[in-house]
């Protein structure tokens, strides 16, 4: 027996609305995207779906509801914006040379001029557009390294070998918490706060104690009073350290990461609270604490970490 007229007409609507439903890659914009072919869209994509118990107008179908909300979503979406900077600066190369050794890195113009104001100052400075080069000398080529992958992927990845080293490693610096620490300072110096916030997350996910206090010289040299990387470090270390630990280890410290610490101390005393009863571990909190947001924004949720380069 064949099927009425009007369960058919339904029963292809279901179908069309089902095979027209935008998959999640689509509607969170990610960077896999394939091209639709126009000879096999649903009838759907084609034509605006019409109940049969409405009074004619037609309504438009779901892929093309979506397709309607897909691009304001894109705009906001960061990845699609790193996408479209990057289409458009694909032949737009400006080459860095970093360290004593000039070692040679290349990032796309536009993601370079996106991610960092304070590199982007420096391309004021080229003679022609033949003439693209930016040396960093003062900086290591792991930091450089890193920093350029966080350009691309919003993340920080760090080399196995890197991610191998114990923190009784001679050089604190050469470590997994010494690069991390190496990136906030970096970002710090090229104006690149998500990346500090980032560094910062870290940090508080692969650096111990000791490592932090074997680097906070390093830190106090390279910071200035107010940073986030001294907050920080003052808070993790105030919160485990007890003054046998200290005593032990005060031939790391410097006078002035002693100071912070002493006055630490003293407002924990004179707002009446006791470590030891009312510890909260540093990740409480982290995002007010140590991040930095333009106004606006959204507070982060959860912690970022760092992935490591097989």
């Amino acid at each position: 027996m064949s099927m009425p007229l009007h369960a058919a007409r339904v029963s292809r609507m279901l179908l069309d609305i089902k095979r027209d439903v935008p998959s999640e890659e689509e509607l969170n914009g990610g960077w896999t995207e394939q091209a639709t072919n126009p000879d096999n869209r649903p009838l759907s994509d084609q034509c605006a779906i019409r109940d049969p118990h409405d009074n004619g107008e037609p309504h438009p179908s779901t892929s093309t509801l979506a397709a309607s909300k897909r691009p304001s979503q894109e705009l906001e979406d960061p990845r699609h914006r790193k996408k479209h900077r990057l289409f458009n600066s694909l032949g737009d190369i400006v080459s860095l040379r970093v360290g004593p050794d000039l070692v040679p890195f290349s990032v796309h113009r536009d993601v370079l001029l996106f991610a960092s104001p304070g590199l982007a100052e420096m391309c004021n400075f080229f003679v022609s557009p033949d003439d693209r080069i930016i040396f960093l000398l003062n900086q290591c080529p792991d930091t450089i390294q890193a920093l350029c992958y966080w350009m691309y992927h919003n993340e920080i990845c760090i080399s196995h070998t890197i991610s191998q080293r114990s923190g009784s490693h001679i050089d604190p610096l050469e470590t997994a918490p010494g690069l991390f620490v190496k990136l906030y300072i970096a970002g710090d110096k090229y104006s690149m706060p998500r990346l500090r916030n980032d560094a910062i997350d870290a940090l508080l996910s692969r650096a111990r104690t000791i490592d932090l206090v074997r680097l906070s010289t390093y830190i106090y040299a390279n910071t200035k009073v107010r940073s986030n990387l001294r907050k920080f470090l003052v808070r993790v270390v105030s919160s485990k350290f007890d003054a046998e630990d200290l005593q032990d280890h005060r031939h790391l410290t410097c006078a002035e990461f002693l100071f912070d610490l002493a006055k630490a101390a003293f407002v924990d005393r004179d707002q009446g609270f006791n470590r030891f009863r009312d510890r909260m571990p540093p990740q409480e909190g982290f995002c007010a604490a140590f991040h930095v947001h333009e106004r606006g924004t959204e507070r982060c949720e959860m912690m970022k970490g760092c992935v490591v380069a097989d």
